[in-house]
């Protein structure tokens, strides 16, 4: 009976008029009669759900005025105007510590910010205000809460030009569409669904960081009890959002033979990064299994057969399994070759050499000494923290879907711009993009380190070092081949460590969702024709 009526609706649509859906297409499967068990079983859905807003007059000169749309098409200047104001602010305020001169300040603000993780400083002799400021930058920033932007930007724009529609129906002859927004219903779940994540395996971890050291005590935490919370949740923020730091002096070392610890991290920093696309999936997909209510199966069907038009870091099921076994591949095979290098089985009976093929390429917690590690570990690692979380990237860039939103007015010039688009979105096309991107301001900026602290980096090891540290900071990683707390580049002078903050800052943006994504576009085609040509 709905898709009856939104056929009808567009049929009856004055002659001349131009209309903009909600959505271009949505492909349900309904058929009349259909129960809620019927739909959960079929694979695919096929009904329009559009809302016609006019293209031209009076809303289309509002629509040009609306800061939502404003935002979504600047959204890169957005996020750099954002993240800076951030940075700024609490730069400011780590400023406060005595223990902190302006540029270390500045340095490690860039770095929590950027989830890179190398510090300035030794992070435990700061003030705890200091420490509590650190984890709010960590907070601020959270990548995962920043995709959440384009959701909102999606919602709200929805939800203002259905406004505007109940405000001029009478006069447009557009009739109430509310019941048809099921895009829009499937945002708000997917706003809820990842919050919920996001406060749930957090909580979830540091319970049992808490509940875990009530039972083992660890000495070297400190020996009040309000220690051993403060840690708990200090790391669980750190490993979740990959960010690399903790407030201890030699990061995980101490806990190198405590499996448990190991393990919990490990999983934060898998959850948090890497396998987020994956586990939000199978989420979405058992609240479509579980769903009560046709409107709500519906909505979580949308987000599953059309992930990348809603949020950008969910895939389609087979970009989904090429993800999980690309991250999988990545983490044995770095295992393997950590092994091979030094030879021995007992760290991987203990989880150790696990936990390292896990945190060197994203997170940056160690739980062993860097400084002592053979030349074939240390390049495993600068590997490593060079291809970082190109599987997500590369996933989010390749799944982009395509629409015709250019106005383009010929079947040839339509077919070009979509053959152009499906050549970029190529999965071996953006693994070279991601892999090759920045490569020349890369070697000016090593250089300028190279020619400005000659006598420092040839007293610290060569060129090895140098070279993990700009690994480190470009995959935002945190890593340091340094013999004490703070990162190797601490010691270096004010215009080097400008230089790798430069290089943060670039590893921070390299995996930003591209300008064409549609899930940060605002703009609509023509509604499908009555007949359901357009649909795909």
């Amino acid at each position: 009976a709905e898709a009856a009526e939104a056929a009808g609706t567009l049929a009856s649509a004055p002659d001349g008029a131009l209309v903009r859906p909600y959505q271009r297409s949505c492909s349900f499967n309904v058929s009349p009669g259909s129960s809620k068990a019927s739909l959960q079983r079929k694979p695919t859905l096929s009904f329009e759900i559009v809302t016609r807003v006019p293209t031209a007059g009076w809303w289309e000169r509002k629509r040009l005025r609306s800061k939502t749309l404003l935002l979504a098409r600047n959204y890169l200047s957005f996020v750099v105007v954002y993240l800076g104001s951030i940075i700024m602010f609490f730069t400011v305020l780590f400023f406060t510590d005595p223990r902190l001169d302006f540029l270390q300040a500045f340095y490690l603000c860039v770095s929590a910010a950027t989830m890179t993780g190398l510090a300035s400083v030794d992070v435990k002799e700061l003030k705890r205000s200091t420490e509590v400021l650190l984890a709010l930058v960590i907070v601020f920033t959270s990548p995962m809460l920043m995709t959440l932007f384009p959701v909102a930007f999606r919602r709200r724009s929805f939800w203002l030009q259905e406004k505007e529609v109940q405000r001029s129906a009478s006069r447009l002859d557009v009739g109430n569409t509310r019941e048809h927004q099921i895009e829009y219903m499937a945002l708000v779940h997917l706003t809820r669904t990842v919050l919920g994540y996001w406060i749930g395996v957090q909580l979830t971890a540091w319970l049992s960081l808490c509940a875990y050291f009530a039972v083992y005590p660890n000495p070297e935490i400190g020996g009040k009890s309000w220690d051993m919370v403060w840690w708990s949740l200090f790391g669980t923020i750190s490993a979740f959002h990959n960010a690399g730091m903790t407030i201890r002096t030699n990061s995980l070392n101490d806990f190198h033979d405590e499996p448990f610890v190991l393990l919990v991290y490990g999983l934060l920093i898998l959850l948090g990064n890497t396998f987020y696309p994956i586990v939000l999936r199978a989420i979405l997909w058992i609240w479509w299994k579980t769903s009560h209510g046709e409107r709500r199966a519906l909505a979580f069907r949308y987000l599953l057969d059309r992930p990348r038009r809603c949020y950008t870091h969910l895939f389609r099921a087979r970009q989904t399994v090429w993800l999980m076994i690309a991250c999988v591949s990545l983490i044995v095979v770095q295992m393997l070759m950590q092994n091979m290098a030094e030879g021995s089985w007992v760290n991987v009976f203990t989880g150790e050499y696990l936990f390292m093929s896990v945190s060197s390429r994203t997170a940056g917690l160690s739980s062993m000494d860097l400084s002592n590690l053979e030349a074939p570990v240390v390049f495993v690692y600068t590997v490593s923290m060079y291809i970082a979380a190109s599987p997500v990237v590369v996933s989010m860039r390749s799944s982009t879907e395509v629409l015709d939103i250019t106005g383009l007015t010929t079947a040839e010039e339509a077919s070009r711009e979509r053959d152009e688009l499906k050549a970029l979105s190529s999965v071996q096309g953006q693994a070279t993009r991601f892999m090759t991107q920045h490569q020349l301001a890369l070697v000016i900026l090593v250089l300028v380190v190279l020619q400005l602290d000659q006598k420092g980096v040839k007293d610290n090891g060569g060129l090895g070092p140098v070279m993990f540290e700009f690994a480190s900071a470009y995959g935002t990683v945190g890593l340091s081949m340094s013999k004490n707390a703070a990162a190797f580049s601490a010691s270096w002078t004010v215009i080097s460590q400008l230089c790798l903050i430069i290089v943060m800052i670039m590893g921070r943006f390299r995996g930003h969702p591209d300008h064409i994504d549609v899930s940060v576009d605002l703009e609509w085609s023509r509604a499908p024709s009555a007949s359901g040509a357009d649909v795909h």
